[in-house]
């Protein structure tokens, strides 16, 4: 069979899935899947050895007989059934990076101290025996020193990563190999694009202005009590506004300086973002292709950048990114891969102030 989904363990290979899930995304972590199989003839599945716990290496196969990683990871569940006339069996897991979303934090020192992020990470990730991978695009913003960050107890390894990833403004997500991945928003392109009537199956688009706003407006301060002041809108110390030229009516929006914000510089660059993000989000468009494989026989992968041209739906040669995909086959879908594009711009992290401790005790390393 084309496409062929193995299940590698260090007890065996396991294929002939019948029913397929597997959902990779830069929105989500870890990368998961669903996959089930029943039986053929009797006995056939009692030699199937997978066990919840398992270390495993999802696969897909290529035209050229290569297996090609797309999860790697741990088994989650192993749910066997039977009835008076089948014997089925589901499997569902996650990448490795399962454990930095559901583990609490631990770390002896406490708090961090002028460590860069990618310093940080390594520090929490090591425990659990996952590697971290920086992108050459990441590499320009990773380099700032967190001065304190003191663990709140209970916090996950990922929750504490991600705040600091934003401030930063790389995306966090997992690779095929169960690794982090720091990355920005990639310009990497797919050798081929998606186009109505050849490989879009199904398609929708939503097309949304209802979080989209005209002119957004930043301010150094919350409160103005002095409208009826000439000049007051000087007196609040206002950023330069940006303005949405897609949208033609009066929609004003207002956003106040985050404590920290000595320059302003994160409050300029957040109405950017506010302006970008919201105009980008205001395109999701779904789409269901007849192949896992673009036109060159790559893997449909998240982080890359697609040409699209649907013009029922009035995208015409329009490059979007892949933020998900997810692998599908079953009975009444065949096989399709599913995937969820927006503009680049949607995908962008948010610009926010980090806010050093002062506690006493994180004034020396």
């Amino acid at each position: 069979m084309k496409d062929e989904v193995k299940i590698i363990t260090s007890q065996a290979i396991t294929e002939g899935w019948e029913s397929i899930r597997i959902t990779r995304g830069i929105e989500r972590c870890p990368n998961d899947f669903t996959l089930t199989m029943s039986e053929r003839y009797k006995g056939e599945l009692q030699g199937v050895s997978i066990f919840a716990g398992d270390e495993f290496e999802l696969t897909i196969e290529n035209k050229k007989g290569k297996n090609e990683p797309v999860i790697t990871g741990f088994i989650d569940r192993y749910v066997p059934s039977i009835n008076k006339s089948a014997h089925s069996i589901s499997v569902s897991g996650r990448g490795k990076c399962q454990d930095l979303v559901d583990c609490s934090a631990i770390y002896k020192n406490g708090a961090f101290v002028n460590m860069t992020l990618p310093s940080i990470a390594f520090a929490l990730m090591s425990p659990f025996k996952i590697d971290l991978i920086v992108t050459k695009a990441a590499q320009t913003y990773i380099t700032k020193v967190i001065p304190s960050f003191p663990l709140m107890y209970g916090e996950t390894v990922i929750e504490i990563i991600e705040r600091i990833a934003q401030y930063v403004r790389v995306l966090v997500y997992e690779d095929n190999f169960g690794r982090l991945v720091l990355d920005t928003v990639s310009t990497k392109r797919m050798k081929s694009g998606i186009q109505e009537g050849e490989n879009v199956q199904a398609a929708n688009i939503v097309y949304a202005n209802d979080q989209r706003f005209k002119d957004y407006y930043g301010y150094y301060t919350a409160i103005d009590n002095y409208n009826d002041v000439s000049g007051h809108a000087t007196a609040l110390q206002a950023v330069k506004p940006v303005s949405d030229g897609g949208i033609t009516r009066y929609r004003p929006k207002i956003f106040i300086m985050e404590s920290g914000d000595v320059q302003a510089n994160t409050l300029q660059a957040r109405l950017s973002w506010e302006c970008n993000r919201r105009a980008g989000r205001g395109q999701a468009l779904r789409v269901q292709v007849d192949s896992w494989r673009d036109g060159e026989d790559n893997l449909w992968r998240p982080n890359t950048v697609v040409p699209v041209h649907i013009p029922t739906l009035k995208i015409n040669h329009k490059d979007m990114l892949i933020g998900e995909v997810t692998y599908i086959r079953n009975g009444q879908q065949g096989t399709i891969a599913e995937l969820v594009l927006m503009p680049p711009e949607a995908y962008a992290p948010q610009p926010i102030v980090f806010i050093k401790s002062n506690l006493p005790e994180l004034a020396k390393p």
